[in-house]
């Protein structure tokens, strides 16, 4: 019976323990952050004519099964995107997996506006995290791998 209790407790301690560190990175990413590198493959995006690349992450307490919304908002002289979507994170905060909801693009004044009716979720790894940092993957499914780079503003 004391064998019982005991993985009983020590199962908990490891669930709130992965909680706490999933909660730890939604935290982190409250707030705005600056794309600083796109690649695919290792070969980078060039982004530089994007006067905004910011995606705004909004903090939520996480329990199972909880997403958090944020946004992405991409632009220049005469484009714009600005993507809906809602976050989770799991894996004791090295998996971010994106949901997106709505994205509206502007070019040249007229805009159109899509949502995600089907299968929208990405699920990315988490390579880097800090408070001012975060560094993800994701593997599209023609295998190339796409890796984000962003700063906290």
């Amino acid at each position: 019976m004391k064998k019982l209790l005991m993985i009983g407790t020590v199962a908990t301690s490891l669930f709130l323990a992965s909680c706490s560190k999933d909660q730890a990175v939604v935290k982190d990413l409250d707030g705005t952050w600056t794309i600083t590198e796109f690649s695919t493959d290792g070969v980078a995006m060039d982004i530089s004519g994007f006067t905004t690349k910011e995606i705004t992450f909004t903090s939520c307490k996480l329990k199972a099964e909880d997403v958090c919304p944020a946004t992405t908002t991409i632009g220049s002289a005469d484009f714009s995107q600005v993507e809906t979507f809602t976050y989770s994170i799991s894996g004791d905060g090295t998996i971010l997996t994106t949901n997106t909801v709505s994205r509206v693009s502007t070019v040249g004044g007229v805009s159109e506006t899509t949502t995600c009716t089907e299968e929208c979720s990405t699920v990315n790894t988490i390579v880097e995290q800090t408070s001012t940092s975060l560094v993800y993957t994701s593997t599209r499914d023609d295998g190339k791998v796409d890796k984000m780079t962003l700063t906290k503003k």
